[in-house]
């Protein structure tokens, strides 16, 4: 399947969810364009890469909130490397 049809497939779908939810449809693919880093995300914490992560910021309020809040277009995340040794330690630094 070509990279156009995807996203005419994608879009067809957008647009249904939207309509059957009562939901801005720009906001569904925020939304989507959101929760895709997330899985990647949640994929490196079950292999072991990461220990966690935490979202802030207005997707994260966005997400926990949905239509109550105030729209964003930025992604703001951070992570915890499982064994993380203090930074005078890498750097050799006292």
């Amino acid at each position: 399947m070509t990279d156009h049809k995807q996203r005419e497939r994608l879009e067809k779908a957008l647009a249904r969810v939207a309509r059957e939810q009562g939901l801005d449809q720009e906001r569904l693919r925020r939304w989507v364009s959101f929760l895709a880093p997330r899985g990647g995300l949640d994929r490196a914490i079950a292999s072991g890469i990461l220990s966690g992560y935490y979202l802030k910021g207005g997707v994260a309020i966005e997400l926990r909130f949905a239509e109550h809040a105030c729209a964003t277009k930025d992604l703001d995340f951070g992570s915890r490397r499982r064994r993380c040794r203090p930074a005078s330690a890498r750097y050799g630094m006292r």
